[in-house]
């Protein structure tokens, strides 16, 4: 029996593990629901409990993206079928959420388009977290709640510097390109934190200039200080790597990370285990493969508490 009346909580496939931990922080059970894909690759879908006239909260982290994105479009519509009363979407990781502008000619907008789907299945919110622009919010007209994840990692971060003794030492917030910016300038105001950047060229997808990859602005502030880099994605850790030896050879004495959606893609795992990065933390927004588990360098922090549902 739900604490909460008739609210109901379910998760698609790759997103139960998160459902879970929501739940439990809730006391409340998981919603069943099932999925099965057939031979040809098509998907089904269907709600094993009477949900009608509930409010229901589909959570649903599209990593992959194009299976888990499908998940959800049928799972709105089963419950639409089924004569849910309110449908919510909470997507911690909102896959496609790069592809927010048209930067070059001919290029889809595609966070526009799959938000657009979803907008149309007739959902009642969004929810979402450290997504990857703001704009993404404009553009669907449903109510978005947009919650940030990054101040749990950096809370969990101020208890590591306490415990090793680090708390007087100097700490820059850095973002990691010039995009990151207006994510990581509030946070280094609120933490009373000194603010520096990276300057990036990309020549393609996942791949970065390295000869332009040195450029810091506020490397005053680098020398001798514990630098943390603060940005919503880490894919295939390459940026992030590389601004780790570029802080180190700026002065930096150590340099931490806290990234939310933690994709590690390709050789990710291995390239901040050969890095000289101390530590980095990241959510649970996504499941992590057991061998980014397994590696020292990584703390996973779970964000299902600040996932507001009611």
């Amino acid at each position: 029996m739900s604490l909460y009346g008739d609210l109901k909580i379910f998760g698609i496939d790759k997103s139960l593990p998160f459902a879970k931990a929501v739940c439990s922080y809730l006391d409340q059970p998981v919603g069943k629901l099932s999925f099965k894909k057939f031979a040809d690759g098509e998907w089904w879908c269907q709600f094993d409990e009477n949900i009608r006239g509930c409010d229901i909260f589909l959570i649903a982290s599209t990593n992959p993206p194009v299976d888990n994105w499908f998940q959800l479009w049928i799972a709105i519509d089963a419950a639409r079928r089924a004569s849910a009363r309110r449908v919510t979407v909470v997507m911690p990781y909102m896959g496609y959420g790069r592809q927010e502008r048209k930067d070059k000619s001919r290029v889809a907008i595609t966070a526009s388009m799959v938000l657009h789907i979803t907008s149309g299945l007739k959902i009642n919110r969004f929810v979402s977290m450290d997504i990857h622009k703001g704009a993404i919010q404009g553009f669907v007209q449903d109510p978005f709640d947009h919650l940030f994840g990054s101040d749990t990692l950096l809370e969990d971060i101020k208890q590591w510097l306490i415990k090793n003794d680090l708390t007087k030492e100097q700490i820059v917030a850095v973002a990691p390109d010039e995009g990151a910016i207006s994510l990581v300038r509030p946070i280094a105001k609120r933490h009373g934190w000194r603010l520096a950047a990276i300057d990036k060229s990309r020549i393609g997808h996942n791949q970065v200039e390295e000869k332009k990859i040195f450029e810091i602005f506020g490397e005053k502030h680098i020398q001798d200080s514990i630098c943390v880099v603060i940005d919503d994605i880490v894919d295939t850790a390459g940026t992030l790597c590389k601004g780790v030896k570029s802080l180190k050879k700026a002065g930096a004495k150590m340099v931490l990370g806290a990234i939310t959606h933690g994709l590690l893609s390709e050789k990710a795992v291995e390239n901040i285990h050969n890095s000289s990065l101390e530590k980095i933390w990241v959510s649970d927004t996504i499941g992590l493969k057991p061998k980014a588990r397994q590696e020292e360098k990584i703390k996973v922090v779970s964000v299902a508490p600040r996932q507001i549902l009611i």
